[in-house]
């Protein structure tokens, strides 16, 4: 009888000992699965994180660039106000007429019913003084209109120079206003008259470096578009990234 006590005793610790593994095994392995899981949700919300982050970095990089622009315009609008306060006043065109320059020495013609060389006024002026025929001012030469005017130039077709990474519509204007209009020209230009026509442009200017426009212009008036993405794919600004 107590043996067959014995055998139970034992069989029931056993079957105890073996419920305790497996609860301690299943439970470990949901700890780890609940572990992991946890993981894969701060790994997802890192993703996203630094998806927002990336995204706040683009619209930042926006905003810099249309920012650029406004200091851009900002800066023509100074020059071109400076400009014109600096322009001299135009002369009085009545005062400088050809018309009115020939009036100054035509006689007057004598009023109807009174005598040549009398004004009705309470000064009187001595008469007029005859002009012979012999001494009349020779008619003046006329000149062919085609002669006169110089045969105009051929216009310069214009390029697009904003296609040249780091020059907006304001530099553009500004390189126009130096004689830059084609690709060709700004391929041909030097780096340090770049530099110089920023700098003329003022402070806001000079963050810009033209180091690589006269690259970007050869490649473009050669028609090199594929070279030309692929060297503004690293570009950032007009410089290298």
């Amino acid at each position: 009888m107590t043996y067959l006590m014995m055998q139970m005793l034992l069989c029931l610790l056993i079957a105890f000992l073996l419920g305790a593994v497996l609860g301690w095994w299943l439970g470990r392995r949901g700890f780890q699965e609940q572990v992991r899981e946890i993981e894969d949700r701060g790994q997802r919300r890192h993703d996203e994180c630094r998806n927002e982050l990336e995204s706040c970095r683009k619209e930042r990089d926006l905003c810099g660039d249309e920012r650029a622009s406004l200091r851009e315009e900002l800066a023509v609008c100074q020059l071109d106000l400076e400009a014109c306060l600096n322009q001299p006043a135009l002369p009085d065109a009545a005062a400088t007429s050809p018309v009115a320059l020939a009036d100054l020495g035509t006689p007057a013609a004598p009023v109807t019913g009174e005598p040549a060389g009398t004004v009705q006024t309470a000064t009187t002026v001595p008469p007029a003084t005859t002009v012979s025929p012999a001494s009349k001012v020779p008619p003046a030469t006329t000149v062919p209109l085609a002669a006169a005017i110089p045969a105009a130039a051929a216009p310069t077709k214009k390029d697009d120079l904003k296609k040249i990474e780091g020059i907006g519509p304001k530099i553009e204007s500004l390189l126009n206003a130096k004689g830059i209009e084609t690709w060709e020209q700004l391929a041909g230009a030097d780096v340090s008259f770049l530099r110089s026509v920023l700098d003329e442009a003022g402070p806001r200017f000079r963050m810009h470096d033209p180091g690589s426009w006269p690259r970007q212009g050869g490649l473009a008036s050669k028609g090199e578009w594929a070279e030309l993405e692929a060297l503004q794919g690293r570009l950032k600004g007009g410089r290298e990234a």
